[in-house]
């Protein structure tokens, strides 16, 4: 049947993904001189950051560093500086929020100004291969199938779904095989920032420890990056409210007095099962329904509020880990593991980890940083097997413990820009990914301004 599909084109490099790792990974492979086609399932490009709204960027910044990944997300910040789309909380952080709205727009601009071709509104459903190449990925749109063909794909999907559909082995959650919740994240308008200040600032106990100063929480006095809220939400409980959790996170936005509020969570999410995902949005969405109440008769600064947005799609933490050709573990990275063939350096990593619970079994949430940088070697980024093919983003060959930290969009920017140049040199010098020369992959990274 697969043999019968109309053949919808023919590039050397084709990008299945659009969020941060699948827009890094296209620009890398553009800049590196191969063509590139870029298909998403959406109909802009930001994944996470537009479909989702999660902000901010660099989530876990350490409370005084300027240490940024550069590559193609400084392009982006460049880019976003320019039309007041993006502000830091602090000038001694890096912690970052951003218009969403104008991350669709901008995305667009560089990857065409690059070059790039864009493909949305379409999945990739299956791939047709043959021995240990995959020699065509089959597209899914209105128009019905089509196949791609491509030197080199690169796999920004999130969940791995083309690297398992050509026959990769992997991993989801722990040995128990939970996973990380679903949150659901809106935006509330109209607030009165001073206000929510002023009451944080007077109630130390509804901070909490993130981030980890008040120069990145209350920033200029127009801005709030927090964590806490514990007593109000415990009092909105006890009246009888059935808000999700025991605290939320409040984020401002470029926009004055727009604030994302990320409190809501489901469990239990199935990935591989579009009903428990059904179940999932529709949950995360009654969730909404509570927390705006909460959020306008509880909450000082909310009073005159409204519910401004809802993310189009719950925020996906975590499923498919890929079994790579490397797989890093924790014992590496806190046995101060170093890698000559690293192709990524992350300098902001923490976890925020829902999976456990208390005594009573109710879940409760743990945080920690990673006080060294975390590397990212070639392997952890291609399949033993498969000789054009690379993955990026969440998915890349990890052990539970460090997907905790590699999982942020700041890290999937990373992934996919060290993804997408192994692509293309793979696609340029027609070698398999795995034999593609590092020291040049490195050098081209270290050109477009990432540090290893």
């Amino acid at each position: 049947m697969i043999d019968t599909l109309p053949k919808w084109a023919e590039v050397d490099v084709l990008v299945l993904g659009g969020g941060p790792a699948g827009f890094s990974a296209a620009l890398a492979s553009a800049r590196s001189g191969a063509q590139i086609m870029l298909v998403e399932q959406h109909g802009f490009l930001g994944g996470m950051a537009t479909a989702a709204l999660v902000m901010p960027w660099n989530v876990w910044a350490k409370p005084i560093t300027s240490k940024d990944i550069g590559g193609a997300y400084a392009m982006l910040i460049k880019e976003l500086k320019k039309n007041n789309g993006t502000f830091l909380f602090s000038d001694r952080t890096v912690l970052r929020s951003f218009d969403p709205s104008l991350v669709k727009i901008i995305m667009d601009d560089i990857l065409l100004s690059s070059g790039v071709q864009l493909l949305f509104h379409t999945l990739a459903v299956d791939v047709v291969r043959k021995n240990d190449e995959i020699t065509g990925v089959v597209l899914q749109s209105k128009a019905g199938r089509g196949l791609v063909t491509a030197k080199s794909i690169v796999d920004a999907t999130g969940d791995g779904d083309i690297a398992v559909r050509a026959g990769a082995g992997y991993e989801v959650g722990k040995g128990n095989q939970k996973t990380q919740p679903g949150t659901l994240i809106f935006k509330m308008g109209g607030v009165d920032i001073q206000a929510l200040i002023k009451y944080l600032k007077n109630n130390r106990s509804e901070v909490g420890n993130w981030p980890p100063t008040d120069e990145i929480r209350f920033g200029d006095g127009e801005h709030i990056c927090v964590h806490g809220l514990f007593k109000i939400v415990e009092k909105a409980k006890k009246d009888g409210l059935p808000v999700a959790g025991n605290s939320l996170i409040m984020t401002s936005t470029p926009v004055k007095g727009l604030i994302t509020i990320n409190i809501t969570k489901v469990f239990g999410i199935d990935m591989d099962d579009p009903m428990s995902l059904s179940r999932a949005e529709i949950n995360a969405r009654k969730q909404v329904v509570v927390a705006k109440e909460f959020m306008k008769h509880y909450v000082p600064g909310f009073e005159d509020s409204y519910l401004a947005d809802i993310g189009i799609q719950i925020g996906i933490r975590e499923t498919r880990r890929i079994r790579g050709d490397c797989v890093v573990t924790m014992d590496d990275i806190l046995g101060g593991r170093h890698y000559d063939n690293r192709v990524a350096r992350l300098f902001n990593v923490g976890h925020l980890d829902f999976t456990g619970t208390d005594k009573e079994g109710k879940p409760v949430a743990r945080f920690e940083y990673l006080q060294k940088d975390l590397e990212i070697p070639a392997g952890s980024l291609t399949v033993n097997g498969i000789k054009n093919l690379t993955i990026a983003g969440r998915c890349i060959s990890t052990d539970p413990g460090v997907f905790g930290f590699i999982r942020t969009q700041t890290a999937c920017f990373a992934t996919g820009q060290a993804s997408g140049t192994i692509a293309a040199f793979s696609a340029l010098e027609d070698i398999d990914v795995q034999g593609v020369d590092i020291k040049n992959v490195q050098a081209q990274l270290l050109k477009e301004g990432i540090e290893l």
